[in-house]
């Protein structure tokens, strides 16, 4: 599952509180993007010092790629509500057919 800071993959549409994300094992912060199944997150980049790196007035980013797990209590999503209707047309199909069949209309 893909989810961003903002926009269409907004976290907020999936979880009800900010998830905590690892990556292999790590707890990271200032994540931009994370996707748990292509497993990457973006983020801010940070010194030594902790503060966020800045070049020519922006801040930087950096790709980490590894094992991303997103832990939180989870929200009934779009992407959620797309599969239960995509899975319950499906087995209307299904019933449909079976019903058919039994009637002979439709032969095995």
């Amino acid at each position: 599952m893909l989810i961003r800071v903002s926009g269409k993959s907004d976290w907020r549409k999936f979880f009800f509180v900010c998830p905590e994300i690892t990556v292999d094992g790590q707890a990271v912060r200032d994540v931009i993007e994370a996707d748990d199944e292509a497993g990457y997150i973006i983020r801010y980049r940070r010194d030594e010092a902790g503060a966020l790196v800045v070049d020519t007035d922006r801040y930087v980013i950096e790709r980490i790629d590894g094992k991303v797990v997103f832990a939180g209590q989870r929200r009934w999503s779009p992407d959620d509500a797309k599969a239960a209707a995509q899975t319950k047309r499906d087995r209307r199909a299904i019933r449909n057919l079976e019903i058919q069949r039994r009637a002979g209309k439709v032969s095995a």
